[in-house]
């Protein structure tokens, strides 16, 4: 039986799941994808491709692309070529090249400019990780830049991994290690393709690097290796101290361990009490239960309520009443905001309890860390009775 074209299209087709499970990174899907195609790639890669001429073959590859990209739009989807920019098209690339914005553009090849142009006459932005999926080959894997011999990150490295564990060193030390300036071991260590190893240097949060007064300005510290003894038993001690002090993951405070550092999490964040490798474990246990103390919540104490007779409000004025209220905010304030004042914060950082007046509105402004909302009333036309009776009840509580 001799099939239709229209029939032929539609059985060479792949599954729809196929292409939406390759277009989300699935790897056996991505696979598939290419096999499916793969008579119809080596039929198209058969033409080399020289920059010879300046960006004429780099132009003639990218308007060989778009056209072809085109041409599947207008074939599957749509009949006017005037409605082609309304349909989406995922691409899978078959094609060798680092992940964009992680090298020098300096040093970028033919094929890794033929696919960033290619990317951005379709409206990905390469500089956002999201717009495209990165999958790196396993047949050919690009080598990092500490992984090329006779470069000299290679030299950083090498010299790096020779340390002993725990050694500081400063990056004068190490430029004196490779034999290049201070001022040209900065600049290498600066560009986008080492920023892993640089990251590495520095480790999690900078842990690994200390400010100093001197003209050495900062002081590395290579980590060491702690045992699997070690972990057990500093695993152990944060389990008795979070019991003894009746902590909870579920709620901070709470001691925990991360990597080599005992971590304390508080309400206002996480506090790094010191790192195993460099202190004795009697030690690291007087520093956890002088934090425990520090942290520990205490004991709520019993709101100051303010309460004033009607005959007395009236008798007051607008302002003494306010400042009535600052007061007992004050008194009412345990989590050490200091005291309510009359001006609005002007950055978030400056977090207090402020009752201030602007534009006839009288605003009670709470701590960005409460999440509250504000509380306004407007003055010009209430008594200092109807004030009093509108902001009492959020003074009269322990914050």
């Amino acid at each position: 039986m001799k099939k239709s074209k229209k029939q032929k299209c539609a059985f060479d087709l792949l599954p729809f799941h196929v292409i939406e499970a390759a277009s989300t990174g699935d790897t056996e899907a991505i696979q598939a994808v290419l096999k499916h195609y793969e008579g119809y790639i080596t039929v198209l890669a058969t033409r080399k491709m020289f920059d010879e001429f300046g960006q004429v073959t780099l132009r003639s590859a990218l308007v060989d692309i778009i056209q072809e990209v085109n041409r599947l739009r207008i074939r599957y989807w749509c009949n006017d070529l005037a409605d082609v920019d309304k349909y989406d098209v995922t691409m899978i690339w078959a094609i060798r090249g680092r992940k964009q914005g992680t090298y020098d553009m300096a040093d970028e090849d033919f094929y890794e400019k033929l696919m960033r142009m290619t990317l951005e006459y379709f409206g990905c932005d390469c500089s956002n990780r999201e717009d495209y999926i990165y999958i790196p080959s396993k047949m050919h894997p690009r080598l990092k830049s500490t992984e090329k011999i006779g470069t000299m990150m290679y030299k950083v490295s090498k010299w790096y991994d020779e340390l002993p564990d725990g050694h500081t060193f400063t990056m004068a030390d190490m430029a004196e290690g490779i034999g290049v300036s201070k001022k040209s071991l900065n600049s290498l260590l600066s560009k986008e393709q080492n920023k892993e190893f640089l990251e590495k240097l520095r480790g999690k949060d900078s842990c690994n690097v200390k400010k100093t007064t001197g003209r050495a300005g900062y002081i590395y510290r290579k980590p060491g290796k702690e045992s699997p003894e070690s972990v057990m038993k500093y695993e152990k001690l944060i389990k008795s101290l979070n019991v003894k002090y009746s902590f909870s993951f579920s709620k901070p405070p709470y001691f925990v361990k991360n990597g080599c550092e005992i971590v304390i999490a508080n309400t206002r964040g996480n506090v790094t009490l010191c790192n195993v490798l460099d202190v004795e474990y009697s030690d690291v246990k007087k520093i956890c239960e002088k934090a425990a103390v520090k942290y520990a919540p205490k004991k709520r104490k019993k709101a100051i309520i303010l309460n004033v007779p009607d005959e007395e409000l009236d008798k007051m004025d607008a302002e003494t009443v306010i400042e009535m209220l600052r007061k007992t905010i004050t008194k009412n304030n345990e989590m050490e905001y200091g005291e309510c004042k009359d001006k609005l914060p002007e950055t978030y950082a400056d977090m207090y309890f402020a009752l201030y007046q602007h534009d006839k509105i009288l605003t009670l402004r709470f701590p960005a860390e409460l999440r509250k909302e504000d509380i306004d009333v407007p003055v010009d036309r209430v008594t200092a009775r109807e004030i009093y009776y509108k902001l009492s009840p959020y003074c009269n509580v322990v914050y």
